[in-house]
């Protein structure tokens, strides 16, 4: 029987992290640079924006995501980690990539306070990146929801929320962490 360790939970954090890092940095930088650089390629007048704007950029964000959640990954690689990391860091990856580009435009339009746009994307992606993290792990038994998936097999439920909660804690300590350097500085400021 599966037992929800230090070790596991450490685990997941580490998978979590590697996954914030390569995934959500790497897709917030490619979107912000890519929407930076069609924002001086593409004329500046509303028509051009609105032909801009039919760029199919949702389905295919659905193509590439149904790749990776499908048998592709875990053909090529195998099942294990490996995969579980790849498949979370690539759709975070993905999903990122449309956030990096209105990073572009939040901080253009809020040159006072880009520090607080840049914070407020990571720390999105630092929460996904945990909930991918789990997610994938579902679909191969790997870490938290693995053993959320064992626990659940033979009926103990009472475990299974306790894996949820510190689950659910890891996501708190990632959303408060960034929200409060976020608001370093005005506590900084008031301390003065």
């Amino acid at each position: 029987m599966m037992q929800l360790t230090v070790g596991l939970i450490a685990m997941q954090l580490a998978g979590t992290v590697i996954v914030w890092l390569l995934g959500g940095c790497l897709g917030l930088a490619l979107g912000y640079v890519t929407h930076k650089a069609l924002a001086r390629w593409l004329p500046a007048d509303e028509s051009s924006r609105q032909v801009a704007g039919l760029v199919p950029w949702r389905a295919l964000l659905a193509a590439a995501l149904s790749l990776v959640w499908g048998p592709t990954l875990p053909r090529a690689l195998g099942l294990g980690t490996t995969t579980i990391l790849a498949m979370a860091t690539v759709t975070l990856m993905l999903v990122s990539l449309p956030l990096g580009a209105q990073l572009h435009q939040w901080m253009a339009a809020q040159m006072a306070r880009p520090r607080q746009s840049l914070l407020a994307a990571l720390r999105t992606t630092a929460v996904l990146s945990a909930l991918l993290t789990v997610a994938a792990g579902w679909t191969l038994y790997w870490g938290i929801a693995g053993f959320m998936g064992a626990q659940l097999e033979v009926g103990e439920y009472g475990a299974v929320w306790t894996a949820w909660g510190i689950f659910f804690a890891l996501c708190l300590v990632l959303d408060l962490g960034f929200g409060l350097a976020a608001l370093a500085p005005r506590f900084r400021d008031q301390a003065s």
